[in-house]
């Protein structure tokens, strides 16, 4: 395993129900209460609690998101392609930044599809 430097990034929440809504629609699914119920009773999308009822009916539902979905702010992503232009490998991008290696390939790959992209559009 890579150790990390002391410029790895952090990973954000993004903007999703908290563990307080989440919990209480929990309880309320424990109640007996459906997703349309739940949903008009916390205000929140039927298509969503639809989705969470879905996830607890199988076991699945838990109060706090999982980690994999918090996200890197935006300098992570333009330190991963700094680097990689600088001509670092994504090995060596990962052990500076602590950013999976697969991430930052993924990113660089649809940097690159956008620049292509864009020479296209220009072209035509």
């Amino acid at each position: 395993m890579t150790s990390r430097s002391s410029s790895s990034f952090d990973r954000v929440r993004p903007d999703f129900a908290s563990a307080q809504t989440r919990r209480a629609a929990r309880l309320l699914f424990e109640k007996g209460l459906g997703y349309k119920a739940v949903a008009l009773k916390l205000g929140l999308s039927i298509h969503t609690v639809r989705d969470w009822g879905r996830r607890y009916h199988a076991g699945k539902f838990h109060d706090e998101i999982d980690l994999r979905l918090f996200r890197y702010e935006e300098d992570a992503h333009a330190c991963v392609l700094k680097l990689r232009e600088a001509g670092l490998s994504l090995r060596e991008i990962e052990a500076r930044t602590g950013i999976s290696y697969s991430t930052c390939y993924l990113w660089i790959r649809r940097e690159l599809e956008m620049r292509d992209d864009e020479k296209r559009e220009e072209g035509a």
